[in-house]
């Protein structure tokens, strides 16, 4: 039982990073910026609001994984892949700038009303603070695609996970 789960976990990771690549030579994309979480688990310990069953699954994480497939899928087609630090990202406001500590998965702004989901106020945040050294210089996308694979979609017993046509940015 132990080898098939790590044998689905495997194939899953080949075919989101297959996506993210795809995507990014869809959208002719020059760089994958990806968010640096190779600390993540140094500092476990330490982080006293985390609860001990939360703790043990970020340890327990791959953290490299999804990355480095992507790293090598991305240079056999000629995209370059960057870092970006992930600290406050799904904290800060896309279009003012403000942090702001977010209850549950939808992200609302109290100073200029902006809300999306939190995933996607990171990865804009990211992508702001690579291209243009800050975020609030790059707006969140008008519909969001979560690539969720089929198995996933079964396992969870939905028929539709309510996914929309995707965004190049």
């Amino acid at each position: 039982m132990k080898a098939k789960h790590k044998a689905v976990t495997r194939d899953m990771t080949h075919k989101v990073s297959r996506a993210v690549v795809d995507f990014a030579v869809e959208c002719k994309a020059e760089i994958i910026g990806i968010g640096d979480v190779r600390d993540i688990a140094d500092s476990i310990k330490k982080q006293k609001q985390l609860n001990r069953k939360t703790r043990q699954k970020v340890s327990q994480w791959s953290h490299g994984k999804v990355r480095g497939y992507i790293e090598y899928k991305a240079e056999a087609e000629g995209i370059a892949t960057a870092l970006q630090d992930e600290h406050y990202t799904s904290q800060t406001c896309p279009n003012c700038g403000a942090r702001h500590k977010p209850r549950g998965r939808v992200y609302r702004c109290p100073s200029c009303r902006f809300q999306a989901l939190r995933d996607v106020v990171g990865q804009v945040t990211i992508l702001s603070a690579h291209k243009h050294g800050e975020p609030g210089k790059i707006s969140a996308p008008a519909t969001v695609k979560y690539r969720i694979p089929h198995n996933m979609r079964v396992m969870r017993r939905r028929s539709d996970m309510g996914q929309t046509q995707h965004v190049c940015l």
